[in-house]
């Protein structure tokens, strides 16, 4: 029995020293000793795949989305459809996100930084621009040649402003610039005042230009649409309408018709990653005559987003877990998911969208809640800053009077 009993305690003796010769081996090789309690340093930038999982918050109906804390910031309607914009858009969101004054002007981007496939070609002698085409109940792609500069544009607030900072390069002052854009911009939906000067800085005081209803619910006004063509063609001149392809195949087929058949143009660009917007911005200099400022303008949103993401590096490299945003609306529960602008800016802050499906996908409360995003973008025309702004309903917090 002794004998037994000897044995049994070397047994127990044995597997007690190989359980701590794993732990040890485990520590050393790095598996072990992390904490969620704080930031821990990540030697290669770019390499999440060791980090581990974040510590989850218990939800309080009463505090909404603020239960675990996340940062947030806006981009409006008209910021989200990309313009030469996006770089300033960038770094407002890293201002709002990481509350850090760290400098992120100034740097270079290298060569080949964020490119893109030119949709900008020459047809003959004339300019072509590749567009989205209306192909039944979807988009394909057309090339629309150009036989010169069009008198004037319709566009929205975005490329407006994408046309402002072509029109600033080498500009002698911003009178001129504005001068020039409001003899430019013929139309424009209804928030265009709004939008110019809310969200890009720039009063559109001056600009005696039509204001419609809308520029996406085409087919609801078309008796507005056509009231417009046939003032421009009255005065023998040429327009050229550039809009998103939120405006529906069937719209676009017919807008593209009636300008047509008065000598016009229309191109409508699919901006749904930096790439397309960069593209869209060389085309639009192109479209009205300033081709050989593209590079300017397309060079310093390149340089801008370049400081952006080189300074969230070490921001998120900060953190042991990969971190993920959400886009989404104040009110609808729309979101911006993977494929989208937002998505791709995003991107370049090493932020992982919490939606995996594409395009502007519905969501609901409960996945909100289960995974809890670090970041949410709202779809807001003012900045969290502004009084204006509901943090409470937005962060969906219970109010008690």
């Amino acid at each position: 029995m002794e004998d037994k009993g000897y044995k049994l305690l070397i047994a127990i003796l044995v597997v007690v020293a190989v359980v701590l010769a794993i732990i040890l081996l485990l520590m050393l090789l790095g598996y072990c000793g992390h904490s969620n309690d704080g930031p821990v340093p990540d030697d290669d930038p770019d390499d999440h795949t060791e980090k581990i999982p974040k510590d989850m918050h218990t939800y309080d109906p009463v505090k909404g989305w603020g239960s675990w804390n996340p940062s947030i910031t806006t981009a409006s309607v008209s910021q989200a459809e990309g313009s030469a914009y996006m770089d300033e858009l960038a770094e407002k969101w890293f201002r709002d996100i990481y509350g850090s004054d760290q400098p992120i002007e100034g740097r270079t981007a290298p060569e080949g930084y964020l490119g893109f496939t030119s949709i900008v070609g020459d047809s003959g002698g004339k300019l072509s621009v590749t567009s989205k085409a209306a192909v039944g109940t979807g988009f394909s792609e057309t090339v629309v040649t150009f036989d010169g500069v069009p008198d004037y544009i319709i566009c929205p607030a975005s490329m407006a402003y994408t046309l402002y900072e072509i029109l600033s390069v080498g500009s002698g002052s911003q009178d001129d610039v504005l001068s020039d854009l409001f003899g430019l911009v013929y139309a424009s939906d209804s928030t265009f005042a709004d939008d110019f000067l809310g969200q890009y800085g720039v009063s559109t005081e001056g600009w005696s230009g039509i204001e419609l209803s809308s520029m996406t619910s085409v087919m609801v006004y078309q008796d507005e649409y056509l009231q417009l063509f046939e003032g421009i063609a009255a005065t023998g001149s040429t327009v050229c309408f550039m809009g998103t392809s939120e405006i529906g195949s069937d719209a676009y087929a017919w807008l593209s018709e009636k300008l047509s058949e008065s000598g016009s143009y229309s191109v409508l660009f699919d901006v749904n990653s930096v790439a397309s917007a960069l593209a869209s911005i060389e085309a639009i200099a192109y479209i009205t005559g300033h081709g050989d400022v593209a590079g300017d303008v397309i060079g310093d949103v390149r340089d801008g987003l370049y400081g952006v993401s080189e300074a969230s590096r070490s921001q998120e490299n900060a953190y042991s877990y990969k971190r993920a945003f959400l886009s989404v609306g104040m009110d609808r529960m729309v979101t911006d998911g993977k494929g989208t602008l937002v998505d791709d800016l995003m991107g370049l802050f090493r932020l992982t969208n919490m939606v995996s499906d594409s395009g502007h996908p519905e969501i609901y409360e409960e996945p909100v809640i289960v995974k809890q995003p670090d970041v949410v973008v709202f779809r807001s025309p003012v900045g969290v800053d502004d009084p204006a702004f509901d943090k409470d309903r937005a962060l969906r917090v219970k109010t008690f009077d």
